[in-house]
Parts: C-alpha cells; sequence; structure tokens
C-alpha cells in the first residue's frame, strides 16, 4: 500500500491534469480525469507474470500505462516498465543503452524522440550496428502505438520513449 504522502502526490499530479486531453493509441482525443487513475499496490517496475505492458496515452509530460501516469522517459518491455534518465536524444549514448545487450532474442528497439524524429549520435548508431540490434527511430505518440501492437503480437521487442515536451527545437 503507497504511504499518505506518495498517494498524496500521485493523486495532486494527477488532478493537475483534470483537464487535460490527452492522446491515445486509438488515435482520438480523450479527457482524462484524475479519478481515472489507478492508485497502484504494487509499484509498476516490477516484472509481474500477468503483466502485459499497453500504452493508453500520453500528453505533452507523462505516459498512462496499464492504469499508471508515468512522467518522464521510460524503457518498456512486453513485461516490464520503468523510468529512463534520458532527457533528450542527444543524450542517448551507448553507456545509457548497454542494458539492452542482456535482453535476449530482442527483435527490435524503438525509441520515440518526443513531437518529431530525430536522429541518434553516430556513435550510437555505430555501437547499436555493431551489436546487431535493429532499431527504429519514431516520434513518441508512434512509438506507442507501434510498441502495443507488436506486444499484441507476442513479438520481443524493447521501447526507449521521450515524452513530446523533451524535444526542444
Amino acid at each position: 500500500m503507497l504511504t499518505g504522502w506518495v498517494r498524496g502526490a500521485v493523486v495532486g499530479v494527477a488532478r493537475s491534469l483534470k483537464s487535460t486531453i490527452i492522446r491515445c493509441s486509438c488515435a482520438r482525443p480523450h479527457r482524462f480525469h484524475y479519478s481515472m487513475l489507478t492508485i497502484p499496490e504494487k509499484p509498476p517496475m516490477s516484472t509481474l507474470d500477468d503483466w502485459k505492458t499497453h500504452f493508453q496515452g500520453f500528453t505533452e509530460k507523462y505516459f498512462i500505462v496499464n492504469g499508471y501516469m508515468m512522467a518522464g522517459s521510460i524503457a518498456a518491455l512486453p513485461n516490464m516498465i520503468t523510468y529512463w534518465d534520458v532527457k533528450s536524444v542527444d543524450e542517448i549514448t551507448p553507456e545509457k543503452l548497454k542494458f539492452i545487450e542482456n535482453i535476449s532474442d530482442l527483435e527490435v528497439l524503438i525509441i520515440g524522440t518526443g513531437k518529431r524524429t530525430k536522429m541518434l549520435p553516430i556513435e550510437t548508431v555505430q555501437w547499436l550496428r555493431n551489436k546487431r540490434i535493429g532499431f527504429e527511430m519514431v516520434p513518441s505518440g508512434t512509438a506507442c502505438a507501434t510498441f502495443n501492437f507488436m506486444c499484441e503480437e507476442n513479438r520481443e521487442i524493447a521501447a526507449l520513449i521521450l515524452p513530446m515536451s523533451y524535444n526542444s527545437e
């Protein structure tokens, strides 16, 4: 069970989004109300046998995954989701991708780059190619939808997604 101050903080953030229109993987805008937020008894970063990652929507700063609101960049696998300490595409370095090497049978890595597609640094592209990791650079909304689609097909994928607000022009 979440402690009182954590529960209050989560609900407080959700209330600040009270009238926010979010984009959803079904491509129709939906109004998000804080009462739709699930206050988890288990943290979303744990791997659960019956857990299947599904993006339900996003805003400029948040993702809604399986009823959990997550702010910032995230790393997603079909049965796990966690925060990822990257704030821009330029920060995606081989060091920040080392954990990808430990994923066996990875078919493709989807990288959501914010509002628009932005290219990875050259040394990161070379590192991914040397490791024979297939990757796709797409806007974050497309990354969420592609991840959902490929998860439904039970494919071995990973997604690294930056929020829309992190893409500065």
